[in-house]
This record gives structure tokens, sequence and C-alpha cells, in this order.
């Protein structure tokens, strides 16, 4: 337990401390395309609720996209 605990600390230690921009574009059409999928494998219908996934999550994301704008 101990090793992990200084592991962590050498990970959150970073001498550069670089700027890295966390892009998120894209990630609610990932949770659409999963959701999609595990709809579509309970209701055993696959391929409906796979692009229903993906349409809903595009949804998202251009509802996201335009309210940044």
């Amino acid at each position: 337990m101990l090793s992990f605990a200084i592991l962590l600390k050498v990970i959150n230690t970073n001498p550069l401390k670089m700027n890295i921009k966390k892009n998120k574009k894209g990630v609610k059409l990932g949770i659409g395309i999963i959701l999609g999928t595990v709809v579509g494998y309970l209701t055993s219908n696959m391929g409906l609720w796979f692009v229903l996934g993906i349409a809903i999550g595009a949804a998202l994301e251009y509802g996201t996209y335009n309210k940044q704008s």
C-alpha cells in the first residue's frame, strides 16, 4: 500500500507542469453509441438502437457545439 502511495506522488509531481488542453469532443457521441448498443442488446434489436444511439449522441454533440458558439 505504501508503494502505491509513493507511485501516486511521483505521478502527480510533474516538474515541467505542461499545459494540456483536454478535448471532450465526441464524448457524448460515444455515450450515445454505448447506450444504443446496450439497449439494442437488451431488446434484441441491435440495428435500430445502434443507429438511434448514434443519432442521439450526434444531436447532443450538435447542441453542445451550438451552445458554446
